[in-house]
């Protein structure tokens, strides 16, 4: 008898554990965490293309790759060392660019770029919810948006069955367009970025002349 006691404790505890475990899981996919990838070891690839207007327009591609170095808790938070190379397209080799970090809480993923910290995603991910992505940083306020969530994407052959936009910008006026936004899916990360900052002026000849750039970086790999 005691035996089977013993036995049905142990499995009780066990019962609680998956249900646990389970649950948990459950609510982080709710809250949309699972939209940024978390541990150390993640990396994606990404087609780089970049347009500047001016006199002359040029043209530039390369490839970029991020990588998950390491990451470590700090009160309950999780840091993510970013090391972030670069190549041409003809090239196989990386080169260095630089090191970011990232920073996920319960409530928000927070992302040092170029030494100004922004917050990139905010949960729980919701249809039109907004946000200060410049809230920790000296920069103007910037309302950022969640549109398409959950939505189904395609990028060149890649498919992506649950992700979701983040309209960072959208000011398009006669004389300059300003537009940003990524896309995130969810397991993988951010899958795509595409920013335009361009101005508009009439040139001595009477024509429309722009100036400014204009960049799309499209993700074509990474880890599983």
């Amino acid at each position: 008898m005691s035996d089977l006691k013993s036995f049905m404790a142990y499995a009780i505890v066990f019962f609680l554990l998956i249900s646990s475990c389970k649950k948990e899981s459950s609510v982080s996919i709710n809250l949309g965490k699972n939209y940024y990838p978390s541990g150390a070891g993640h990396w994606s690839i990404y087609n780089v293309d970049s347009t500047f207007y001016g006199l002359e327009d040029v043209m530039k591609s390369y490839q970029l790759k991020e990588v998950v170095d390491s990451s470590y808790f700090d009160n309950g938070k999780e840091i993510q060392i970013i090391k972030r190379y670069s190549r041409r397209l003809n090239q196989v080799n990386w080169t260095i660019l630089d090191i970011w970090t990232s920073t996920i809480s319960e409530e928000r993923i927070e992302k040092v770029e170029e030494n100004q910290r922004k917050v990139k995603l905010i949960f729980p991910v919701k249809e039109n919810k907004t946000w200060n992505g410049n809230v920790l940083n000296a920069g103007e306020e910037q309302e950022y948006r969640y549109t398409d969530v959950d939505t189904r994407i395609t990028l060149d052959t890649m498919v992506f069955d649950s992700a979701l936009t983040v309209v960072q910008q959208d000011k398009d006026y006669l004389t300059h367009r300003w537009y940003a936004e990524e896309k995130y899916s969810r397991n993988v990360g951010l899958v795509y970025f595409e920013r335009d900052s361009i101005h508009f002026y009439t040139n001595t000849s009477g024509g429309i002349t722009q100036e400014g750039f204009s960049v799309k970086m499209t993700l074509i790999s990474h880890s599983h």
